[in-house]
Parts: structure tokens; C-alpha cells; sequence
């Protein structure tokens, strides 16, 4: 058992700062969102205006505020960040249960880092074959270029899959799962692929 939680677990519970700002949150005006337990139940109540977002936690009536840095663009105007409480600034905050902290702080990894090497390897291959329109299967040839996408994009995928599954077939207990799975015409969750 992993000591790390999983990022994925956590993001239907997250605070996404490009969200807030495509919603118009960080005005000059204090703006209430008094209807965000709907989203997260472990929020009753958020404020937002342009220098700080204030949740109010419905299991014991907790604050916490949450300052909001502003860096400029290198063509212009402005972009919000969210201020862990660590000091790090972040585009995401995930809720713990007691606080909203960045992924450093709550020990947070994605999915794909729990995977062995071959196991990206193989993901990436899938997808990269997939894109061209073929299965993904290391058993079957590379699929031909589809019509409409460009040559040089082609051989850019082609090479890179190659290279990879060059890396693949050098673990034979890798391709003898791999050759099982082909055989069988079941993708197990282990090797499925999601864009």
C-alpha cells in the first residue's frame, strides 16, 4: 500500500484558480458563492474578491483564507495564483478535511507516477498509435499515416513509438503480459488507455 494519496482521488475536491477566474471571482467586489456545498459538501460558504478567497468549512465553522498573487503575462495583463499555506503558489488546492493545501503539502501523486517505467512506456505507445488511428497492440504493425495529418507529424509519432517499443521489447517479461493480453483480446484496466 502506497503511503501517497492520489491526485485523481482528490480533484473532484479541489479549488482550480483558472475556474474561479473564468467565473469572474476576482473583481474588485467581494463575490459570495453561497451555494458551493453542492460542489464541495465540505464547503458551506465561499467569498472571493481580487486579493484573497475566504472558505468557510461546514463540518465545524472553520475559515481560511487564501491569498491570491497576481504575475504578469509576458503579453499583458495579469494572472491569478492560489498561496498554499506552505507559501508556494499554485494553480490548484486540495481539500485535506481540516484545510485546502497544494499537493506537496497533502503528499499528493498522479496515477501514472505509481506505474513502472514500462508500464508509461506502454501508455504512451497506445496513445501515440491510437492518434494515428491504429490499436493499441505491440503485436500489430504501426498503422499507416491517416489522410489529412501532415507527413512530418507522422514520422515524428512513428519514430518516437519506435524508440519506445524498441525499450519495450527489450523486457521480455513485459512483452510475454503483453503477447497474453493480445491473445486473449482483453486490455486489462492495467494496460487501458485514457486521454
Amino acid at each position: 500500500m502506497s503511503r501517497h494519496g492520489i491526485v485523481e482521488k482528490y480533484s473532484s475536491s479541489s479549488i482550480c484558480v483558472n475556474e474561479l477566474h473564468r467565473l469572474g471571482a476576482f473583481g474588485q467586489r467581494t463575490t459570495e458563492f453561497p451555494y458551493i456545498a453542492l460542489k464541495w459538501s465540505s464547503v458551506s460558504l465561499m467569498r472571493t474578491n481580487w486579493s484573497s478567497v475566504v472558505v468557510r468549512f461546514a463540518k465545524d465553522g472553520r475559515w481560511q483564507t487564501i491569498p491570491i498573487r497576481w504575475t504578469r503575462c509576458n503579453f499583458g495583463g495579469q494572472r491569478p495564483w492560489l498561496e498554499c499555506p506552505c507559501g508556494r503558489r499554485v494553480g490548484k488546492l486540495y481539500d485535506s478535511g481540516f484545510c485546502f493545501g497544494c499537493r506537496r503539502c497533502l503528499n499528493l501523486i498522479y496515477e501514472c507516477q505509481r506505474r513502472g517505467p514500462n508500464i508509461r512506456r506502454y501508455l504512451v505507445v497506445c496513445k501515440l498509435r491510437a492518434h494515428c488511428g491504429g490499436a493499441p497492440s505491440l503485436i500489430e504493425p504501426f498503422p499507416n499515416r491517416p489522410s489529412g495529418m501532415r507527413r512530418k507529424t507522422y514520422w515524428r509519432m512513428k519514430s518516437r513509438a519506435e524508440l519506445l517499443e524498441n525499450h519495450l521489447h527489450r523486457s521480455p517479461r513485459f512483452m510475454k503480459r503483453a503477447r497474453y493480453y493480445a491473445q486473449k483480446a482483453q486490455y486489462s484496466p492495467f494496460f487501458s488507455v485514457t486521454k
